[in-house]
């Protein structure tokens, strides 16, 4: 008897998982590729730092200011940038319509990591600024964020045109 039971389970066990796995492959087939309309208009980025950036001497990665725009980096500086130094990136790839991620490091001199510190970020489109970000580091870390731009279709369906979050 216990050894029915036993195929039993396993029958259920494995015909369970063959269907899970048989609608699984149908629902991905039926499924589209999503893609992203790309937004209209030339996009520049421009960064400021209120304080001498570097390189960190403890990291594998050795960069001094990284800027990524959803997973893909921008910006890799791996030299020293000054303080008030605006670094502008133009144009920029890959803004769609829809939110945009940015993710945004840079690190401070050793000495100094005990300070809180502040980059400026101001986005354009077609020259105009859009949207303008503070950055700003807890003292003892490096500064290291996200933040988000929002962008309308370029056809205009929305009202509230390229407003940051």
């Amino acid at each position: 008897m216990r050894i029915l039971l036993a195929i039993l389970i396993w029958a259920a066990f494995v015909g369970g998982t063959a269907l899970y796995l048989q609608r699984r492959a149908s629902v991905v087939k039926g499924l589209k590729e999503f893609v992203r309309a790309k937004a209209a208009g030339v996009y520049a980025v421009e960064i400021t730092a209120t304080f001498l950036v570097e390189p960190d001497v403890f990291s594998l990665d050795k960069f001094s200011l990284l800027l990524k725009l959803d997973g893909k980096p921008l910006l890799e500086r791996k030299d020293r940038v000054e303080p008030g130094a605006a670094l502008r990136i133009e144009p920029v790839p890959g803004i769609v319509a829809g939110e945009n991620e940015f993710y945004f490091e840079a690190n401070p001199l050793d000495d100094q990591l005990n300070q809180a510190h502040a980059v400026r970020v101001r986005i354009f489109r077609d020259g105009a600024s859009i949207a303008e970000h503070s950055l700003w580091s807890d003292p003892g870390t490096k500064l290291a964020t996200t933040f988000r731009l929002k962008v309308a279709p370029a056809d205009g369906e929305h009202k509230d045109h390229n407003h940051a979050h």
